[in-house]
């Protein structure tokens, strides 16, 4: 997904346990924004990595199972790199308690457990959905003043403008001098 060119935006995005063989998720996330607006959506489904000590039993008995060599990406993981880059989460939770019918209860089970609390950690999948923040898209609108009060700051004053980042539609900053007694005001002006 880094390296996807386009310039066509996404109403939804989906990842279905390939996440968790990617090496670097920060770049993913970071790119997810180009190919989104407002109302997109972002969906991921991934193996549930409490149950990999029973994935791992059923692969030594010669069962059929997913591959094992991948990040295991829990759920509260998945939640703070979301909220790092700013979306909100709209939904997230664990199903698929029993991948087999189980002599017809197997869609019971999966209705039920899920929503066990101290039972649901034992589901095979986990998902999460996430849009972007609503406010997202308008931040670069916003303008911004910034107000700087100081008295006597001629050491701090110029890495103290310097340091302020660009931001906003349009940035102003405004110094308040109470009166200093050093070159404060003189630094001032030459910026």
């Amino acid at each position: 997904i880094t390296d996807f060119k386009t310039d066509e935006l996404f109403d939804y995005i989906i990842f279905y346990s390939n996440l968790s063989f990617e090496d670097d998720l920060y770049n993913i996330f970071g790119k997810l924004k180009e190919l989104m607006h407002s109302d997109s959506k972002v969906f991921i489904i991934e193996i549930n990595p409490f149950i990999l000590f029973i994935l791992k039993f059923l692969q030594r008995l010669g069962l059929a199972v997913p591959r094992l060599e991948r990040n295991m990406l829990y759920l509260d993981d998945l939640q703070n790199l979301i909220n790092i880059f700013g979306f909100d989460i709209l939904d997230k939770g664990y199903r698929f308690a029993s991948p087999f019918k189980l002599f017809g209860l197997g869609g019971a089970i999966n209705a039920i457990l899920p929503r066990i609390k101290f039972l649901r950690h034992l589901c095979f999948g986990q998902y999460i959905t996430f849009r972007l923040h609503p406010t997202e898209n308008k931040r670069q609108d916003l303008s911004c003043s910034v107000v700087i009060p100081c008295f006597n700051e001629e050491g701090n004053i110029k890495e103290c403008i310097s340091r302020i980042p660009d931001f906003g539609s349009f940035r102003e900053i405004i110094i308040v001098n109470d009166g200093s007694k050093d070159n404060t005001e003189g630094i001032i002006r030459e910026m």
